[in-house]
């Protein structure tokens, strides 16, 4: 049926490496990592940590603080190290958020100003500057945001820093302002890469069911096939890395091997010989339980997908990294297929093949011995069903 990390400034500098908290859009391979501070050395800065200001967006009252020391150094940095985001093709979008307040009351002048700075592979980008407001609570403090788009490699991302520096200009007294951040990450939005590699699979007797019929052989095993008759395959993807998620289109396809199944010239399933089967009962796309003899992946946790009976298949249940996912095809061998050993493999329904192929399934057909035209018949050679006189 059918990251960022890094601040300075003139006087006091704060240098952050941070690492991610990785939030899923599931849409395609977009996705978007949330990166904060997760470590901390170096730290010239009065008064904080790492972990002072790695909430995100849900601020607690702790903070890193400059001070308001008249301290003669033109930079005082705190560096923080970080978690490189998983995974990535390539980085579009930087989305700098931070929170941040001035505990000094500058009576009779200006507030300080805090100016940050990009830096990625040695390469910076537009410096931008805001005078955080005076305030007695550090949940009260004023967000800032700034936006950066480009094409940045996984290599670049994870040299991102963010320099964020208090800027000895205010005026009033006193003169030097404690400026505090409460909170600092970044979205980075970016492609990602799902590795995913073809494994284990298993031959079955079919059943008119979402459960294929008796195993016809071993796990990982070639099938002898009965023509003009259905049969069931149960195959598994291992998913090694799922940075966006796995919950994608992808097709069975196959094709006759003459050296390896690498180098085999591949067509749908459905075009030429090897087509889908229409059991009465099971509708395509429905899901599928253990059968009890199902193909595994060492301990891999195996989630299941859905029966098919057509192309498309889709990744209906998310998987994640260190997960398989397992499909079951009821799949039909016309008579007239040619003799010879057939290969199958799962692709992207975008024609991209998955990052791996440890195991193809295999799908014998036989010879049904010579052909009508090519026998002899008492000595005599027979062409199109016509008996041939002797020749010498």
């Amino acid at each position: 049926m059918r990251r960022w990390a890094t601040v300075g400034v003139a006087s006091g500098a704060l240098i952050l490496t941070l690492g991610i908290g990785v939030m899923i859009n599931r849409s395609a391979e977009a996705a978007m990592a949330r990166v904060v501070p997760d470590g901390v050395f170096d730290n010239e800065w009065a008064d904080g940590t790492h972990t002072d200001i790695d909430e995100g967006a849900n601020l607690t009252p702790d903070y890193t603080g400059s001070g308001d020391d008249d301290d003669d150094e033109q930079s005082l940095e705190t560096n923080y190290s970080f978690t490189n985001v998983p995974s990535l093709t390539s980085a579009t979008r930087l989305d700098l958020h931070f929170c941040a307040y001035s505990a000094t009351n500058a009576v009779g002048g200006e507030l300080d100003a805090l100016e940050y700075e990009i830096d990625m592979s040695g390469e910076n980008f537009e410096e931008g500057s805001v005078v955080p407001p005076y305030r007695t609570n550090p949940l009260s403090c004023q967000w800032y945001s700034d936006t950066y788009t480009g094409s940045w490699s996984q290599a670049a991302i994870n040299s991102l820093e963010i320099n964020i520096n208090r800027s000895r200009e205010g005026s009033g007294s006193p003169e030097i302002d404690d400026m505090r951040i409460v909170s600092l990450y970044i979205d980075v939005s970016y492609t990602s890469t799902t590795q995913t590699n073809q494994t284990n699979y298993r031959w079955y007797e079919n059943a008119n069911s979402t459960t294929p019929g008796t195993p016809l052989v071993a796990q990982n095993t070639e099938v002898i096939a009965a023509l003009d008759a259905p049969i069931r395959l149960r195959q598994i993807v291992r998913v090694d890395t799922a940075a966006s998620g796995t919950q994608r289109v992808y097709r069975l396809e196959y094709g006759r091997r003459s050296t390896t199944c690498s180098a085999v010239s591949y067509q749908a399933v459905g075009t030429g010989n090897i087509t889908y089967h229409n059991n009465p009962s099971p509708a395509d796309g429905a899901t599928i339980t253990n059968s009890g003899a199902d193909p595994t992946d060492g301990s891999r946790t195996i989630i299941r997908q859905h029966y098919a009976e057509a192309n498309p298949i889709y990744s209906k249940v998310q998987a994640a990294s260190g997960q398989a996912m397992l499909w079951d095809f009821a799949l039909y061998v016309a008579p007239e297929t040619a003799p010879g050993t057939y290969c199958f493999r799962i692709v992207d329904q975008d024609d991209q093949q998955l990052t791996g192929y440890t195991q193809y399934p295999l799908l014998v057909v036989e010879s049904t011995g010579p052909e009508l035209s090519e026998q002899l018949r008492g000595g005599q050679s027979v062409i199109d069903g016509v008996k041939q006189p002797f020749s010498w």
